[in-house]
C-alpha cells in the first residue's frame, strides 16, 4: 500500500510541476463519448496495465532476477536498468545526443526505482502497480497530456508554449520521465527504498 500512495502522489507532483511552472493552455480535443471512452480504456489498459505487466515481468522478472543469481543484487539492479534504458530509445530521435543522454539517466533512475521496489517488497506485483499508476496519473498519456507537440490524440491537452526542457522534458514519446521533478522524484524513491531495505536487514 505504501507504493501504491508513493506512486499516486510522485505522478500527481509531476503533473503539477508541468503545469504550474509552465505557461501554456488547456485543450479539449472535439471527441465523441465513444472517442474518450476509448482512449481512457486505452490508457489504464494499454499504457496502465499492459506496459506494467510486461515491463517489469522482462526486466525486474526475468533480467533482474538472472542478474542477481550470477553477480549479485548491485549488479542485477544496476544491468537491468541500463536494458530498460536502452529499449527506450526506440522511442526517440537518436540523432540527438542530448535527447538520447536526458532519456538514459532518466530511465536509468527509473528502473533503479522499480527494481529496488521489488526488492524491497519481495513481490515483482508493487512494480507493476508503482509502474502502472505512474503511467496512467503521470501526464504521458491519453486520458491528460503534456506536450508542447502540436497535437496528440488525448481527451485533454496541456499544450506549454514553448518546450521547457527542465520541466516537462524532451518532446517525444517518453518526453516527461526526462524532466527533472520525475527525475528528482524517482531519486526520491530510491533513497526511500533503499532506506527501507536496510532497515529490513538491521531488524533480520
Amino acid at each position: 500500500m505504501k507504493w501504491v500512495v508513493a506512486a499516486v502522489l510522485l505522478s500527481t507532483f509531476v503533473l503539477v510541476c508541468c503545469i504550474f511552472l509552465t505557461k501554456g493552455t488547456f485543450i479539449k480535443e472535439e471527441i465523441s463519448i465513444q472517442e474518450k471512452i476509448d482512449l481512457a480504456f486505452n490508457t489504464i489498459l494499454g499504457g496502465g496495465v499492459r506496459a506494467a505487466v510486461t515491463e517489469e515481468v522482462i526486466f525486474r522478472g526475468l533480467i533482474f532476477s538472472s542478474l542477481q543469481k550470477m553477480k549479485g543484487t548491485k549488479f542485477a539492479v544496476a544491468g537491468s536498468s541500463i536494458l530498460f534504458a536502452v529499449m527506450h530509445l526506440v522511442n526517440i530521435d537518436t540523432s540527438n545526443v542530448y535527447n538520447v543522454i536526458s532519456l538514459l539517466i532518466a530511465i536509468f533512475l527509473i528502473g533503479c526505482a522499480f527494481a529496488l521496489i521489488v526488492l524491497e517488497t519481495g513481490s515483482i506485483w508493487s512494480g507493476v502497480v508503482f509502474h502502472g499508476l505512474y503511467n496512467v496519473i503521470s501526464g504521458d498519456m491519453d486520458i491528460l497530456h503534456v506536450s508542447a507537440a502540436e497535437s496528440f490524440p488525448a481527451i485533454w491537452l496541456y499544450k506549454p508554449v514553448k518546450e521547457y526542457r527542465w520541466i516537462t522534458g524532451i518532446i517525444g514519446s517518453d518526453d516527461i520521465e526526462t524532466g527533472l521533478p520525475a527525475m528528482i522524484g524517482f531519486v526520491i524513491v530510491i533513497i526511500v527504498a533503499l532506506y527501507l531495505i536496510k532497515k529490513k536487514r538491521q531488524i533480520n
